[in-house]
């Protein structure tokens, strides 16, 4: 058996393997997009999970998707970031920073992004694209 290197094409016994090479670059090529991509929802065909942020100063965390259901909580924080991790019907499942999870009904979120952060800072912090990259953006008070 021959197998010897020409160029970038690998040769065994006169045969051409190319069409191997190129058959792998695809399949991982391609196969990296379903790795990364989340479920779409099956109301609003976004992806889950999701984060959003809560739109009122009075928003109740339900056991389920109706207003049949107990109330878990009661926030009391506009623009509290939850993440959508579910969805049926007008409702969206949710869970919070602390790890409570329950049921929103979706006139009480909106798709704008907030964070947390657990100290108070003289300036704000800026969130780069890279480091040393360009300013994206800022977490804190402007």
């Amino acid at each position: 058996m021959t197998i010897y290197l020409l160029s970038t094409f690998l040769v065994v016994d006169g045969r051409m393997i190319q069409m191997i090479k190129i058959f792998f670059i695809y399949f991982f090529y391609f196969a990296s997009f379903n790795l990364h991509a989340g479920d779409a929802g099956s109301e609003t065909g976004f992806k889950i999970p999701r984060f959003v942020s809560l739109k009122s100063n009075d928003v109740n965390l339900r056991k389920g998707s109706s207003t049949n259901y107990p109330i878990v909580l009661n926030y009391t924080k506009k623009n509290l970031p939850v993440e959508i991790i579910d969805e049926y019907d007008q409702w969206r499942k949710t869970n919070d920073i602390e790890g409570n999870q329950g049921w929103i009904h979706k006139n009480l979120i909106k798709g704008d992004r907030f964070a947390i952060t657990n100290q108070n800072y003289i300036s704000p912090l800026q969130i780069k694209n890279k480091p040393q990259g360009r300013v994206i953006g800022t977490i804190g008070k402007n």
